[in-house]
């Protein structure tokens, strides 16, 4: 008995990655003219897991290197370095996210449109 062929071709591999984007394009929610999807939820999740890599790294360096050479109480150097690391959090995350598209920005009105006189008093 003859087993059946089972090579790996091009239009296998092509068709497998349209089924995974298809998959990571389908919209899970509709907002408008955006819409959520998996991409982008998977894009949220790996960009929180670098914004917390990165705040865990600044702490680090700024009780380590910086804080040391102060005459602060350790308990102090501790309490600034800590809340350091939480300003950088929602810091690097707004910073970062419209950078991958994650979150758009608003569009500016349109150059056709007549600015907003403000009311005279």
């Amino acid at each position: 008995p003859r087993l059946p062929d089972r090579r790996i071709t091009n239009n296998t591999i092509e068709s497998f990655l349209d089924t995974v984007r298809t998959v990571l394009n389908y919209p899970l929610l509709t907002l408008g003219e955006s819409s959520l999807t998996l991409a982008i939820i998977l894009k949220l999740l790996l960009l929180f897991a670098l914004v917390l890599v990165a705040e865990t790294l600044l702490r680090r360096h700024l009780a380590m290197r910086l804080l040391q050479r102060t005459s602060l109480d350790a308990p102090l150097q501790y309490g600034i370095a800590r809340i350091g690391g939480y300003l950088f959090i929602p810091l690097g995350f707004y910073a970062a996210a419209p950078a991958h598209h994650i979150f758009p920005c608003r569009r500016m009105a349109s150059s056709s449109q007549k600015p907003i006189k403000p009311a005279s008093t």
